[in-house]
C-alpha cells in the first residue's frame, strides 16, 4: 500500500475577480523510501501541500531559534530540554549551520537567508517524519550547501524510508534526487514518469519546452536555450481546451474545443495531450451530440482498437471487470461473432419465432441449424416447449427479453429456473437490447445470475442502437466470463469501432439524467398508444419496448400500406408493430390508424 495517495484532487479558491482554479483534478501516489519530483513554473500549481519555501514567513521573529527547533522535539519525542537541544545542534549541523551550540540562543534576523532555509530544512527533519514536504528547499542556498541538503536527503530515504516530494522548478534537483517526476501545467498533471523517461523519453511540449529551456551536456555548447514563449494562462480565465494550447507550436483544432485525455505508454508513464492520443479516451463534456462534435476534429486520430475506455465504463454500469466486456459494431455484429466462435456444423441454435431474424442468420452461415418453437398466445417466449426442444445438438439456445418484434417479456424468475436446467455444454445468449425500456419490476436483465453463476456458460447481449439512439453508430457489446468472452476476443475483428462511436457511446453511459428523461416520455407514448388502440379494437400485447406489437384484425400488411399512404411508416411481421415517437406523432399516428380502420368497416 502507498505511504500517500491523492486522488481527485480539485483546489478553487473564489476571489473578487472569480474562482481560482488552482489545482484541477490531480492524482499521484508516493511509495515508502520514494523521492516525487513535482515541476512546473511558478503558478502551476505545484505547491498543494503544508510547505516550508519562505524562511521568513515560517520562523517566528520574535522567537529564538533554539526555542522554535526544539519544541516538536520534546512534544513528539517525549525527552528533556537537553536532549531536545542535543538533537537540534546536531541537525543543524548536519545541514551545515557553523557553530550550531552558539545559534542556539540567536533570533531568525541574526541569520542570513541561505541560514534561516536550513534551519528550516533541520526543523522538518526534527521528528523522524515519514514524509517530507519539500517546496523548492534549496531555494537561496548555493551551489555547495545546495548539495550537502540533497545529500542529506538522499541519507534519510536510503536509511530510514523517509519519502520526500520535492517541489520545485529546478530540473537539476529533479534529476539528481527524485525517482519520479510529475509535470504540472495550470493547475494539471500534464505529464508523469520515471526521471528517465521524463529526461530521455518526453513527450508533453510542455515537458519539451523545459528541457530545451536548460543547460544540460547533452546539448552542443553552441546551441542557444530555447524559452518557452509566451506566460501561463490565467487560472480566472482558463481556455475550454488545453490550458498550454496558446503556448504550443503543435497546436490543433482539437486542442481548442476539448481538454486533452491522458495517453499510458507504462505503468509509470504518461502524459496529457491531443499529439500522443492514439487511444479512445474520456470524454469531458456530457451528451451524445457534444462528444461526436469533439469527436470530429481528432477524427484523424485512429481509435482505440480494443476499445478499452469504453469496456471500462460498460463494466462499471454492471459492477462487473473490463475483461467481462467485449464490443462490437452493434448487436448484429456481436451475433454474427458468437456464431463464429462457437458453432460448427449441424450444432442446432434453439429460439421462439418470432424473434430478432439475425440468431437464424447466424446459424444459417456458420453450419448451424435454426431450430424455432411458436411464441405463446401472449406472444412471450415459449420456455416450457424450448425446454422439450433441446438436444444432443443443441448448442446455443436464444432468449431476447425484451422481444423484438413482440416487446414482451419473460420474468425473471421463470429465466432463471430455466438456465438452471440447461445442460452444461449449451450456450445461453440473452439478447437484451431493449432492457433499458423495462418498467415492469420482474422484468429484469439476466447480469446479476451470470454474476452469480460464472460457471454456467453465459452471453448477454447489449447495444447502444435503441436506449441510446445510436443505431447509426453501431455499438453493441456482449457481458460473459472471462473465459467466455476471451474466447470470444479470439475470433473478434480490431479496429471495428470508430472513433465517434466510441466517444459516444461513452459519453451516453455518463449521461444517464438525460436518458431517463428521453425514457420516461417514451413510457407516456407507450402507455398512451397502448390505450388509444385498445380503444380502436386492436388486440394489444403489452409492451417492455420502445414499440408495440398489436393485431388489428385486418392484413398487417395492407395496414402498413394505408399508413405508409398518410406518411406514417410501421412494422408488418405475423401482426403490426409501431415504434413510439414523440406524444405529437402519437397523436397523428392514432387518428391516421383510427381513419383506416373506420373506412375499413
Amino acid at each position: 500500500m502507498s505511504l500517500l495517495e491523492i486522488s481527485h484532487l480539485t483546489t478553487k479558491f473564489e476571489t473578487q475577480q472569480g474562482t481560482v482554479s488552482a489545482v484541477r483534478d490531480v492524482s499521484y501516489h508516493l511509495e515508502e523510501g520514494e523521492v516525487l519530483g513535482i515541476v512546473g513554473e511558478s503558478g502551476s500549481g505545484k505547491s498543494v501541500g503544508m510547505i516550508f519555501q519562505d524562511p521568513m514567513t515560517f520562523l517566528n521573529p520574535i522567537l529564538k531559534i533554539g526555542i522554535q527547533m526544539t519544541e516538536g522535539i520534546r512534544k513528539h519525542q517525549n525527552c528533556s530540554k537537553k536532549e531536545a537541544e542535543a538533537k537540534a545542534i546536531e541537525l543543524m549541523r548536519q545541514v551545515g549551520i557553523p557553530s550550531p551550540e552558539k545559534r542556539l540562543d540567536q533570533y531568525p534576523f541574526e541569520f542570513s537567508g541561505g541560514m534561516r532555509q536550513r534551519i528550516i530544512i533541520a526543523t522538518a527533519l526534527a521528528c523522524d517524519p515519514e514524509l517530507i514536504i519539500a517546496d523548492e528547499p534549496t531555494t537561496a542556498l548555493d551551489v555547495t550547501v545546495q548539495a550537502q541538503i540533497l545529500e542529506l536527503l538522499k541519507k534519510l530515504t536510503k536509511e530510514k524510508g523517509t519519502s520526500v516530494i520535492m517541489i520545485t522548478h529546478d530540473l537539476g534537483v529533479v534529476a539528481s534526487m527524485c525517482d519520479r517526476i510529475a509535470i504540472m501545467y495550470a493547475g494539471q498533471i500534464v505529464e508523469e514518469g520515471t526521471v528517465d523517461e521524463i529526461f530521455y523519453e518526453p513527450h508533453h511540449p510542455y515537458t519539451k519546452g523545459l528541457l530545451n529551456s536548460i543547460n544540460n551536456s547533452a546539448k552542443d555548447n553552441d546551441e542557444p536555450l530555447a524559452p518557452i514563449p509566451g506566460t501561463p494562462p490565467d487560472l480566472l480565465k482558463l481556455p475550454k481546451g488545453c490550458a498550454f494550447m496558446s503556448r504550443c507550436p503543435y497546436t490543433m483544432k482539437i486542442c481548442e474545443v476539448q481538454a486533452s485525455p491522458v495517453t499510458t505508454y507504462s505503468e509509470t508513464h504518461c502524459c496529457r495531450c491531443w499529439l500522443e492520443c492514439m487511444d479512445e479516451t474520456k470524454i469531458t463534456v456530457s451528451g451524445e451530440e457534444a462528444a461526436l462534435e469533439d469527436s470530429m476534429a481528432g477524427s484523424h486520430f485512429y481509435p482505440d482498437f480494443a476499445a478499452v475506455l469504453l469496456k471500462q465504463k460498460v463494466a462499471e454500469q454492471y459492477g462487473l471487470k473490463a475483461e467481462n466486456v467485449l464490443t462490437g459494431a452493434g448487436s448484429s455484429a456481436m451475433i454474427d461473432m458468437i456464431g463464429l466462435t462457437f458453432l460448427d456444423d449441424g450444432d442446432e441454435v434453439l429460439f421462439s419465432a418470432p424473434t430478432y431474424g439475425a440468431f437464424a442468420d447466424m446459424a444459417y452461415l456458420n453450419g448451424g441449424v435454426p431450430v424455432s418453437v411458436p411464441v405463446t398466445e401472449e406472444q412471450k417466449f415459449n420456455l416450457p416447449a424450448m425446454k422439450e426442444k433441446i438436444g444432443e445438438k443443441t448448442k446455443i439456445v436464444v432468449i431476447c427479453n425484451p422481444n423484438n418484434p413482440t416487446g414482451t417479456y419473460v420474468p425473471i424468475g421463470e429465466l432463471e429456473a430455466f438456465a438452471d436446467t440447461l445442460p452444461e455444454d449449451v450456450l445461453l445468449v440473452m439478447d437484451e437490447a431493449y432492457m433499458e425500456f423495462a418498467t415492469e419490476p420482474d422484468c429484469c436483465s439476466m447480469v446479476d445470475y451470470m454474476k452469480a453463476h460464472p460457471e454456467k456458460p453465459i452471453l448477454v447481449l447489449r447495444t447502444f442502437s435503441k436506449y441510446y439512439a445510436m443505431a447509426g453508430l453501431r455499438v453493441g457489446y456482449a457481458l460473459g466470463s472471462e473465459e467466455l468472452i476471451g474466447i470470444m476476443r479470439k475470433c473478434s475483428a480490431s479496429w471495428n469501432l470508430n472513433v465517434c462511436a466510441q466517444k459516444a457511446a461513452v459519453a451516453g453511459l455518463a449521461d444517464q439524467e438525460y436518458y431517463q428523461e428521453q425514457k420516461a416520455k417514451i413510457v407516456e407514448g407507450r402507455e398512451y398508444l397502448e390505450k388509444e388502440m385498445a380503444a380502436l379494437g386492436c388486440r394489444v400485447y403489452p409492451s417492455q419496448s420502445n414499440f408495440i406489437y398489436f393485431d388489428t384484425g385486418k392484413d398487417p400488411a395492407w395496414i402498413q400500406e394505408q399508413l405508409m399512404e398518410k406518411g406514417i411508416r410501421i412494422g408488418a411481421f405475423e401482426m403490426s408493430r409501431v415504434s413510439v415517437g414523440t406524444m405529437e406523432e402519437c397523436k397523428l399516428y392514432i387518428k391516421a390508424l383510427k381513419e383506416i380502420l373506420e373506412a375499413a368497416e
